[in-house]
């Protein structure tokens, strides 16, 4: 609104009206977008939190929805993200440990989904 020079008055009751209806609302914002990222695209909270900040949503807002993020979210994340691997190729665990922590998972997480994991080891 800046860039177009609206005036101040209009930006306010413009801004006003969208808070009044909860489309500015950062931390549902970052709620929605986690929950969708979770569901269509597992990630890590470290990618999560990556994206959020790019997205311009503030560290501490950023932090909170992510404590909300329950651990076993992202443990299915992570085991969904070994399955697809291994319907794809066959990878042996320390291929999948590597890429999972280069993806930004907790080690102890890897370690947890890869020893729960049914798959013939190679």
């Amino acid at each position: 609104m800046k860039q177009r020079e609206w005036p101040e008055e209009v930006r306010g009751a413009v801004v006003e009206r969208l808070e009044r209806s909860g489309l500015l609302d950062d931390h549902e914002f970052a709620r929605r977008w986690v929950a969708d990222r979770q569901a269509l695209r597992p990630r890590s909270r470290r990618e999560l939190e990556q994206e959020l900040r790019v997205k311009g949503v503030e560290k501490s807002v950023v932090e909170e929805v992510l404590l909300e993020l329950p651990d076993a979210v992202e443990l299915e994340a992570v085991q969904s993200l070994i399955a697809k691997k291994r319907r794809t190729n066959r990878y042996s665990d320390i291929q999948l440990k590597n890429w999972l922590l280069r993806k930004g998972f907790d080690w102890r997480l890897v370690q947890k989904a890869l020893s729960s994991d049914e798959e013939p080891r190679i």
